[in-house]
C-alpha cells in the first residue's frame, strides 16, 4: 500500500486582504518552505479571487497549492479554501487555527498522541463546511478519510 500524501501547503491571510505567499506551510513536512520552492506546485490559489471572497477584518489560513492526486486533493481540498480547525491534541474537538505556527504545532503535538488528525476547510463564497479527515496511521503513512456530519 502506498504512502498517500497530504499535498497541501497553507499560507497566511492578515487583516487588510494581506495573503502573505513568501512562507507557506507544507502539510506533509510540517517545514516552512519558501514560495519559490512551491512554484512547482500545478494547482495554486488565485490571489485575486480570493481577495474578493474576504473583508478586510479576515485573518486566518488559506490553502495556497494541492498536488493533484493527493490525499488533499482526493477528498475534495482545493487552493483558495480556508482552514477552519483541527484537531485538538486529545480527543475529538476540533479547534480553530489562525496562524501557520499554531496548525504547524497542533499537528506535532496531535501526532505524538493520536493516529488520526482531522482538518475543517471552508470553500470561500459557500456556506458549506467540507470537512475532510486525515488519519495517520503509523507505520504506513497517511490514510485520508472524509467525514460526514
Amino acid at each position: 500500500s502506498a504512502v498517500l500524501n497530504i499535498g497541501i501547503t497553507l499560507c497566511q491571510i492578515s487583516k487588510g486582504r494581506k495573503i502573505d505567499t513568501s512562507e507557506e506551510l507544507n502539510l506533509d513536512t510540517l517545514e516552512l518552505e519558501t514560495a519559490s520552492k512551491g512554484e512547482r506546485k500545478e494547482h495554486r490559489m488565485d490571489v485575486a479571487s480570493i481577495r474578493r471572497r474576504i473583508d478586510g477584518d479576515f485573518q486566518g489560513l488559506v490553502v495556497s497549492s494541492v498536488e493533484k492526486g493527493s490525499a488533499g486533493w482526493v477528498a475534495g481540498v482545493r487552493p483558495g479554501d480556508i482552514l477552519k480547525t483541527t484537531s485538538a491534541t486529545i480527543g475529538g474537538q476540533l479547534w480553530p487555527k489562525s496562524t501557520l505556527e499554531g496548525v504547524k504545532s497542533a499537528i506535532f503535538s496531535r501526532k505524538a498522541v493520536s493516529e488520526s488528525v482531522q482538518f475543517e476547510f471552508q470553500r470561500l463564497g459557500e456556506t458549506v463546511d467540507n470537512q475532510f479527515e486525515l488519519t495517520l496511521t503509523r507505520p504506513i503513512g497517511l490514510e485520508l478519510k472524509e467525514t460526514e456530519d
